[in-house]
């Protein structure tokens, strides 16, 4: 593919020859997505080579030996290792593999760098039986070429990583840390800029108390691509599996989950229920509740609830079609007003509904993609969409199902490996829009030419 020449960028070789093979890569890879590279061989006597960055010479970046670069390193320098992914499983980086380095606010190399990386997995295992992990994490696993593992992970669940993956230990649990919070997320950035395939695993949910905010927020600050797959919450299996249900008909409506630990000045304390138990500051969440919400609404003001608390209705959570609209309890009822009501919405009320995830550091931003391919193809080619940041959509099922109605996936694009099957989904659910539309039989190759062509695509 073909794409005209939009910018040029000035990289500093230092102690790397210019006519080695990493130059060479580096100067197709990026030529291929539509920036031209212009090398300047540095040898000046430097203790950091970074300072370069900020020198008359004004380089872009510089590429150098990994354990060169990263000695000191400026908190202003992002990096990765400029390596396109060609195979299932990349070689081990060391040291002396070269990386490039650059300032934070050059977003022509923060786009750039979409394409090298992969998106982090942050996997919910479950609370210890291998079977309460997700099949989507399951398959996050067995795609992985790091995995960082907590305490309380199944044996049997680690043996889903293949063997030729590096698995680390980074469990805690109450007062033995294996290792710091601060260093986690450190490897974790590490691995990921290195192009690696990076797996967080964690027990339960790694929402609820499992520090996922703090992992999160620092891909966030060094605007790196990850996606998180929710798990079975332990919460769940001590009580809905041992029948101590949350919730049962004319006794229990609802529920609050705390810590009986928090965080002060970076140590646990004693807990302090005092301010919970009078007024407790939870959100507090209603399943099934879009043809009440008016009346939701009225009543939790009536209960000193201020309107200008913020809240959020979820329809299809973790599904395709998932969506998410945000207010305050003052005009949620008006947001949501001219959306299907029949439709299962869940509703919240809370300071915690003003987050939300971030996917603006990949390369497919998101990208809800429709495979249309064997069977025995998809889970290769899912890991790959996924890595990239996009969303695999896989198609509703051709049968008819009686007593179900099945409704037509939504996806922006759509890549085409079977004709077959292709021209069924078109009898049953209409032509695609040849705009969206990729055909090939190499389903890889059209992946890796999205993403090029989304990433060329913000370079403009």
């Amino acid at each position: 593919m073909a794409i005209n020449i939009k910018r040029v960028i000035h990289l500093a070789l230092f102690e790397i020859e210019p006519d080695s093979d990493t130059a060479g890569t580096v100067l197709q890879s990026f030529r291929h997505l539509g920036v031209e590279t212009v090398f300047e061989t540095v040898t000046d006597a430097v203790e950091n080579p970074s300072d370069l960055l900020d020198g008359a010479r004004k380089f872009d970046g510089i590429l150098l030996p990994l354990g060169r670069g990263v000695e000191n390193l400026s908190a202003d320098v992002e990096w990765f290792v400029p390596h396109a992914r060609h195979k299932e499983t990349l070689l081990p980086v060391e040291d002396d593999t070269p990386a490039l380095f650059f300032k934070k606010d050059n977003q022509l190399l923060l786009n750039l760098r979409a394409y090298f990386v992969s998106s982090v997995a942050f996997v919910g295992g479950g609370p210890g039986d291998p079977g309460l992990c997700t099949v989507a994490g399951q398959e996050a696993l067995r795609h992985c070429e790091v995995c960082l593992y907590d305490a309380l992970v199944a044996d049997s669940l680690l043996a889903e990583i293949p063997a030729s993956a590096k698995a680390v230990y980074v469990g805690k649990r109450c007062g033995h840390h294996s290792c710091r919070q601060p260093d986690i997320c450190r490897w974790l950035a590490d691995y990921a800029r290195q192009g690696l395939r990076v797996v967080r695993l964690k027990g339960g949910d790694p929402g609820i108390f499992g520090r996922l905010a703090e992992e999160v927020q620092t891909f966030d600050r060094y605007s790196l691509p990850y996606r998180v797959v929710p798990g079975v919450s332990s919460l769940l299996a001590a009580t809905t599996g041992t029948g101590m249900f949350l919730t049962r008909r004319h006794i229990s409506r609802g529920f609050t989950v705390l810590t009986p630990r928090h965080a002060q000045d970076g140590q646990d304390v004693d807990p302090v229920y005092g301010p919970y138990l009078k007024r407790p500051p939870r959100p507090v969440v209603f399943f099934m509740a879009m043809a009440r919400i008016g009346e939701l609404v009225e009543n939790l003001k009536k209960r000193g609830r201020l309107a200008t608390e913020p809240a959020a209705v979820v329809w299809g959570a973790s599904t395709p079609s998932q969506e998410v609209v945000r207010g305050t309890l003052g005009d949620i009822e008006e947001l949501v007003k001219n959306h299907d009501r029949e439709l299962p919405g869940l509703f919240m009320v809370g300071e915690t509904t003003v987050f939300s995830l971030n996917n603006k550091w990949s390369a497919l931003l998101g990208e809800r993609i429709l495979l249309i391919c064997q069977p025995f193809l998809r889970p290769q080619l899912e890991a790959e969409i996924l890595a990239y940041g996009g969303q695999p959509v896989a198609p509703p099922p051709m049968l008819k199902l009686e007593g179900v109605e099945v409704r037509k996936p939504d996806f922006d694009t759509v890549l085409i490996l079977d004709e077959k099957i292709a021209g069924d989904f078109s009898a049953r659910w209409g032509e695609f829009d040849q705009e969206s539309l990729y055909c090939g039989e190499d389903g890889k190759a059209m992946i890796q030419r999205l993403a090029l062509e989304r990433v060329s695509g913000r370079l403009k």
